[in-house]
Order: structure tokens, then sequence, then C-alpha cells
């Protein structure tokens, strides 16, 4: 998905209730619609996230890119993002609410290759 997808999406009245931000490389995606892909050389800075306002975002790294993570999740904060939690391709995870703790950790297995 990307994020003019999420655009259209808003605008045709539906709102994701979860949206993971994958950086790195990843399994096969058969269902995207929840998914929003930062490639590596990404600037997130440039992007406009603000069709996630209001959307709660969890960022799964499935390689270690702290310097672009970091970038991602403060120009998404900036845009207006509610961050529920974040993945390293360890499996540790740092949640703002035990809620999302299932399916943040199916979703990094799931995209994480071992």
């Amino acid at each position: 998905m990307t994020i003019e997808a999420i655009r259209r999406t808003r605008l045709d009245g539906k709102k994701p209730a979860l949206v993971y931000v994958v950086i790195g490389p990843h399994a096969p995606i058969h269902d995207d619609h929840t998914m929003l892909i930062v490639k590596d050389g990404a600037r997130p800075e440039d992007m406009d996230w603000r069709p996630l306002v209001g959307i709660r975002v969890a960022l799964i790294q499935t390689q270690a890119r702290p310097a672009l993570a970091q970038r991602v999740l403060q120009a998404a904060h900036d845009a207006g993002a509610e961050f529920v939690g974040t993945a390293d391709p360890m499996g540790e995870l740092s949640l703002i609410g035990p809620e999302i703790e299932p399916a943040l950790r199916r979703a990094r297995e799931y995209l994480c290759p071992r």
C-alpha cells in the first residue's frame, strides 16, 4: 500500500483501524491493505504522511534500520499519526498499549524471514 492508496481510502470515507509501516525486506504480502512499505533510500521527511492523521500506526523493522526508523517515526508523528508500537528484527516490541501486542507480534513474525 502507498500513502496515496491510504489517501484514496480516506477520501472514500473509510479509515483503516491500524496501519503497519514496514521497513526492510519482507515476506511476500498477499493482502497489503494495512501495510505501508518504506524502502531503503526513502526520504520520510519528504513524504506526505497526512493521510495517517488519526490512524493507529505500528512500525515493523524486518532488518535493523534505526536511522530510517527514527526518521519515519518523526515524520509521521509530526503529521499527526498515532503510533501504538514498534517491532524490531529480533522480535522486541515497544508498545504503547497492550491490546496491540498480539497483532503486532503476528505481523512481525509473518514479515520477518527467519
